[in-house]
């Protein structure tokens, strides 16, 4: 794949974390909702096209460079974050809430504190 190869030239010694929302049909709702640019089936096929390109695009990262989640199961599950900020090299971090970007159309949420604990800190420091 064209551009996992392009993600392994230029950032060799980078791991990306791969954010994807399997539930198409509410994330067009949501779309529509949103004034984006197209009728409902044809916002689905996007996100169906772009989704199939996501878990291509990790797929061909290989699992010590890339990590798929699924915004529909992390947002419910916090564990994944927790897993995956432990993969990119990070100890004692454990999210204790999710912040919430955009409360009805791009507000935030009240709270800026996602709570990963006192004692969370990157693995590798010197």
């Amino acid at each position: 794949m064209q551009e996992a190869d392009y993600f392994q030239e230029n950032f060799p010694c980078s791991r990306f974390v791969v954010n994807y929302r399997s539930d198409e049909d509410g994330q067009a709702k949501s779309a529509v909702n949103a004034g984006w640019e197209g009728d409902y089936e044809e916002i689905v096929g996007r996100l169906k096209h772009e989704n199939d390109f996501l878990h291509n695009f990790t797929e061909a990262l290989g699992t010590e460079r890339a990590q798929l989640i699924d915004m529909k199961e992390w947002i419910t599950d916090i564990s994944i974050l927790d897993n995956v900020v432990r993969w990119l090299g990070f100890q004692d971090c454990h999210f204790k809430s999710i912040l919430h970007e955009n409360q009805e159309n791009y507000g935030g949420d009240d709270s800026t504190d996602p709570g990963v604990g006192a004692r969370c800190r990157y693995r590798y420091q010197v």
